[in-house]
């Protein structure tokens, strides 16, 4: 699974993971999460989007960001 921080402020946190689902060949689980470290249970996890996409969803999202950034 890789995972990367979205966004940081202060004591909340939000990731962004994807990971291959090998039941289904060609697929991932996007996964986005925030935490909340000032919360009673600092380490939890909630989950705010979750999603199955396949490969070539994923790449039309990494050029999406790439058009994002290009000046």
């Amino acid at each position: 699974m890789n995972t990367s921080t979205l966004s940081q402020s202060g004591n909340y946190i939000q990731t962004l993971s994807i990971r291959p689902i090998e039941a289904l060949a060609g697929h991932f689980e996007l996964l986005i999460q925030s935490q909340w470290l000032g919360a009673k249970d600092p380490t939890g996890l909630q989950v705010l989007h979750k999603a199955i996409v396949s490969s070539s969803a994923l790449e039309e999202l990494r050029d999406m960001i790439g058009q994002a950034l290009s000046p």
